[in-house]
């Protein structure tokens, strides 16, 4: 009974890092397809864009994300999606 709850562990482990490994790609072509031209950090773990009043960091992996806007609070969230919300609010 433990090797089969061990293996359904691991196999859950393996499917979450594809799911990552797919989002990190899927992200990045997401926002230069949208016409934001995203730094590539770390093999693209990390990816960093910057605006003339803002700065963003995405994690596409996990889909965090932190803008910060000169003057005012950081802000955070999740999803490629919701991030590019964000941005266009700012441009």
């Amino acid at each position: 009974m433990t090797s089969e709850m061990g293996d359904m562990f691991n196999a859950m482990r393996e499917a979450s890092r594809e799911k990552r490994a797919q989002n990190r790609v899927a992200s990045l072509q997401i926002l230069i397809d949208a016409g934001f031209k995203p730094e590539v950090k770390n093999d693209g773990a990390h990816l960093r864009m910057n605006g003339k009043q803002w700065a963003a960091d995405l994690w596409p992996g996990t889909g965090l994300w932190y803008v910060r806007v000169k003057g005012k609070p950081q802000r955070e969230g999740r999803g490629v999606q919701s991030l590019m919300a964000r941005l266009r609010g700012l441009q």
